[in-house]
């Protein structure tokens, strides 16, 4: 692995340890590409939940790039579904937390409060965007310079 998404990951796994998580696994996927696809990654079996944290550099975001997105997906029923030689009581299905952000210090704050709520007080997708999605879906226009998402 690079330094710099080291230096990234370390960042993040910081983070998460912050927030007292208790039963959380990390990483969870392996990103052998270092293509911050996930940066980081988490799961905790008990619950059933994971989180998986996308991101990229301002160098690699183009105009319209969105700078913060998430949403909420069911790891593993595809396994379930085409899995025939597998015991599908062996298949574990979580309801996984994305968030896809830029590399901005404001961005991956509001990434880390996210995920402070996703796990800390059990929030379901509603209960997220009631508190973060005004500021999702910013559009990448350069530098500190960007625009709402259309209503």
């Amino acid at each position: 692995m690079t330094n710099s998404y080291r230096e990234r990951q370390a960042k993040w796994e910081q983070a998460f340890d912050s927030i007292g998580a208790k039963g959380w696994i990390y990483p969870w996927i392996n990103n052998l590409q270092e293509d911050y696809n996930p940066i980081f990654s988490a799961w905790c079996p008990e619950q059933k939940r994971a989180i998986r944290v996308i991101q990229f550099t301002e160098e690699e975001a183009e105009p319209g790039d969105i700078l913060f997105a998430y949403w909420t997906d069911n790891f593993g029923e595809m396994a379930l579904k085409y899995a025939n030689d597998f015991p599908k009581d062996q298949i574990d299905v979580a309801v996984e937390l994305v968030i896809d952000c830029i590399c901005q210090p404001e961005y991956e704050a509001k990434a880390i409060e996210l995920i402070k709520t996703w796990v800390l007080d059990d929030a379901n997708q509603n209960a997220l965007d009631l508190k973060f999605s005004k500021f999702s879906g910013r559009r990448w226009k350069g530098l500190e310079k960007f625009e709402q998402k259309d209503s």
